[in-house]
């Protein structure tokens, strides 16, 4: 039988689709991977034994991506709509692995992970810090625990009060704390548990035909979008690629935060796209006409209310958050140029004033002299800016890397591994970021005190 492709499937991408979809899927496979070789496994019985079991599962997937990867990655590459079809049963089998892993009976410790939020309270966002529990399913809650348990408590006939915003408690996917481009994820929950307890949304004066439930949601995607930038989008946008494939939960909203997004996108060229914004979008509306074409219906559809330019909600958010410290294009090149050559970036060059030298040489005593070396620091870099940075570095290195391993005649093994290699050399480069930076801000902010 002859194989006839769907005109609206021929004017869309799909090959850099399948792609993309590919690298989200391998990371996944890599990180789970990792969690299983930790050796506390195998210092129980129950451990080693579920480890051996979930390590036959991975083995299955891994084998399964191997069989795509000459045809989305090679010479002469397959039909992609087959391709994206297989990465959606590796994308399963990878899903009911993860789901399996709190069968280890492990406690995963949160590392740096835990001080995502601090550092930007640090900076100045005005934000309650989380207390944060890992979970072993990969598409855990999306909201804060205690709003989910209230309202299954409320349905089944109970009342419970709520708790401070400072009790907040988010949920983790385990497989996200080894990848802190994913953590940004976490901003959109954070930002709709501020706005339930605020009451932002009912002192909102926006679009009078939006009923309440729709304001809330404009605003939540307006506060998540404002704390780090585009990274909320690009970290919620790269899991629901792969979590759609799959057949899993997508996560909702993922049209208000784009375009919420869109305002604080860099302009510097991303995949062919302008921006990590317009990148992701561009994935996702492929994605998305695929699912027409495949006789399914996306639970994920962009929300039809639109958040005007200018509108009342910039305002409204701008007024109670300040705006993120995000870096400048000059900036991301030279981020990027740094994690390239395996060194973290925590901080950037000092901005040197253009008569700096001569300032210098004409400092005649001492402070002077020590009030121009103020301008020669380091400048440690915003969440935003590292996170920018992370997201373009992975876009320009870690995408075409991957292709380059798995387009080759390696071994599955020998194209895996040096892939690996490089997203735990990524993963660690941005945590010792996170930290150093993390560190300065503490320490300057204590020595002026």
């Amino acid at each position: 039988m002859q194989n006839v492709t769907s005109p609206s499937v021929e004017r869309i991408s799909i090959g850099t689709l399948a792609s993309a979809a590919f690298v989200e899927v391998c990371e996944r496979l890599i990180l789970t991977q990792s969690l299983l070789a930790d050796p506390h496994h195998q210092s129980r019985k129950q451990g080693s034994a579920v480890a051996r079991l979930l390590s036959d599962g991975l083995r299955a997937v891994a084998q399964h991506l191997d069989s795509l990867r000459r045809p989305i990655f090679g010479a002469e590459p397959g039909d992609p709509a087959r391709a994206l079809a297989g990465l959606g049963v590796a994308s399963a089998g990878l899903r009911q692995v993860q789901a399996h892993l709190g069968y280890l009976g492990s406690r995963w410790p949160l590392g740096t992970t835990d001080l995502f939020v601090r550092k930007l309270v640090a900076e100045g966002m005005p934000l309650p810090v989380p207390t944060l529990c890992p979970v072993d399913l990969p598409e855990a809650n999306t909201g804060e625990i205690g709003a989910e348990l209230r309202e299954r408590l409320l349905a089944a006939g109970l009342w419970t009060a709520a708790p401070p915003l400072e009790a907040l408690v988010l949920v983790v996917p385990t497989v996200d704390l080894l990848d802190p481009l994913t953590w940004a994820a976490l901003l959109f929950p954070l930002a709709d548990a501020v706005v339930r307890r605020q009451g932002l949304a009912s002192r909102l004066r926006g679009p009078s035909h939006l009923d309440e439930d729709a304001v809330r949601r404009l605003c939540v995607a307006g506060v998540a979008a404002r704390i780090v930038g585009e990274s909320t989008f690009a970290a919620r946008a790269s899991k629901a690629l792969v979590a759609r494939l799959g057949g899993g939960a997508a996560g909702a909203n993922l049209g208000l935060l784009a375009h919420a997004s869109a305002r604080y996108a860099l302009a510097l060229e991303t995949g062919g796209r302008a921006s990590l914004t317009d990148y992701f979008q561009g994935r996702l509306h492929e994605q998305r006409a695929l699912g027409s074409v495949w006789g399914r219906q996306d639970r994920e559809d962009a929300d039809p209310e639109a958040m005007p330019e200018g509108s009342v909600l910039d305002d409204f958010v701008a007024a109670g958050l300040p705006a993120p410290e995000l870096p400048t294009a000059e900036d991301v090149e030279h981020l990027v140029a740094l994690l390239a050559d395996g060194r973290p970036i925590n901080a950037l060059p000092p901005k040197l004033p253009a008569d700096f030298g001569a300032r210098l040489d004409d400092g005649a005593d001492a402070d002077r002299f020590y009030s121009v070396l103020a301008h020669a620091g380091e400048r440690p870099c915003s969440l935003a800016t590292i996170l920018a940075g992370g997201w373009h570095y992975k876009m320009r290195h870690s995408l075409s890397l991957c292709a380059a391993l798995m387009g080759g005649e390696r071994a599955w093994r020998d194209a895996l591994d040096p892939y690996a290699a490089h997203v735990h050399e990524r993963s660690a480069l941005l945590q010792q970021s996170i930290e150093g930076a993390y560190v300065q801000q503490v320490f300057t902010r204590w020595k002026d005190q």
